[in-house]
Order: C-alpha cells, then sequence, then structure tokens
C-alpha cells in the first residue's frame, strides 16, 4: 500500500492520479494513525518550507516520517518541496530545521540574466551515476520544475541527479531507503510515469 501524505501544501490530485493510472493501490495520509499499514511513502509538496514543517508537526506526522525513514527504513519518496523537507536546514522565511535525514541546506536560487527565478518549465538533468529511479532513463532526460529553492546535499555520494540553472543543485538523491526528486515526476509525462513506477517497484 502506498502512502500520499497530505498536509495542505500539495496537488494531492495529480500524484494520486499518477499512482493509479500506474495500477498501484494507495491511501491518502492526514495523521500518523494509519502509518503501520503503509509499505512506501510519497511526500509530495509546493510551496513554503517554513510552512510544510508547522503542518506536519501540527498533524503529528513530523516525527513519524522520520522515524518511518530511519527506524522502519521503508521507501519513501519526496517530491520537490516534499524533497527539501528530508534536508537539516532551509534558508526560506528566516530558517528552519527539515528532518535532516539527508545531510545538507536548501537555499534560493539567485537570478541573473540568463536564469529567471522562480525555476519553471521543462529541463534537461544531469544523471551522475546509475540509481534505481533513473533505470532505463539514458542521455539526459527531461523533467518538469517549479521552484525558487534548490537542495544542495553534503554528501555527493547521494546526488543521482543535478541541474544546472544558476549553480548545480541536486534534482534526484537516493540513500539507502531515502529517494527525492525537486522536479514533479506527476507533471513531468512519459519520464515522469516511468521515474514513479521504478519507485513503486522498489
Amino acid at each position: 500500500m502506498i502512502g500520499i501524505i497530505d498536509y495542505g501544501l500539495s496537488n494531492i490530485g495529480s500524484i494520486s492520479n499518477a499512482v493509479k493510472k500506474l495500477d498501484h493501490s494507495y491511501q491518502i495520509i492526514t495523521n500518523s494513525k494509519n502509518l503501520n499499514k503503509i509499505d512506501k511513502i510519497i511526500l509530495p509538496g509546493v510551496g513554503s518550507f517554513k510552512k510544510a514543517v508547522a503542518n506536519l508537526k501540527k498533524q503529528n506526522l513530523f516525527d513519524s516520517l522520520k522515524d518511518f525513514i530511519t527506524d522502519k527504513k521503508k521507501p519513501f519518496l519526496g517530491i520537490c518541496l516534499g524533497m527539501q523537507i528530508l534536508y537539516n536546514h532551509s534558508s526560506e522565511d528566516g530558517g528552519e530545521v527539515g528532518l535532516g535525514v539527508i545531510n545538507g541546506k536548501v537555499k534560493q536560487l539567485i537570478p541573473s540574466k540568463q536564469f529567471k527565478v522562480p525555476n519553471v518549465g521543462w529541463r534537461e538533468i544531469e544523471i551522475l551515476k546509475k540509481g534505481l529511479l533513473t533505470n532505463q532513463f539514458v542521455d539526459k532526460p527531461i523533467f518538469y520544475f517549479v521552484h525558487k529553492y534548490a537542495c544542495y546535499s553534503e554528501e555527493k555520494i547521494n546526488t543521482v541527479a543535478q541541474l544546472n540553472y544558476t549553480n548545480k543543485f541536486d534534482c534526484i538523491i537516493e540513500k539507502e531507503n531515502i529517494f527525492a526528486t525537486q522536479f514533479h515526476p506527476e507533471k513531468s509525462q512519459k519520464n515522469g510515469l516511468q521515474l514513479l513506477n521504478n519507485f513503486l517497484k522498489i
């Protein structure tokens, strides 16, 4: 059973429809009560890091998700803001502490003449090494991004793919049972469905 976390900052419909299209059962999770029945978790999200952490704590999900990841070691996929929450700290809105299961920081992208912020649109990513999420992908696959903060891991061994947009940042990470993407696979058509299917088969 796939658990999709609803903490009020994500388009649950898009990710639910994608999981359903891939013929997997799922349950929308709004509190920690039913996590014991869940085999894998997807944490989507858009918006404020600080608000996300506050909402997860209000729903008694913040510590429960960390336990799901670190103690139960079940597969976990963070998407966009859901990826950022995995890191130690974000500088957004004066700063906030994340789950800390990935050593690194979330920092704002700096705009330039060449690069607009937020980063919105289809981008070619650079796959650095083989990973479970990138199975069957070759060259530089394209995915859909919408964000103005980006992730920078301190342990580059966890970075499977990166995007060079104002600078190079993590766009796919894998660490044991932890998986995450900065882009939105649920909005990335064929490539996105393939990546989600790779996760759901783990």
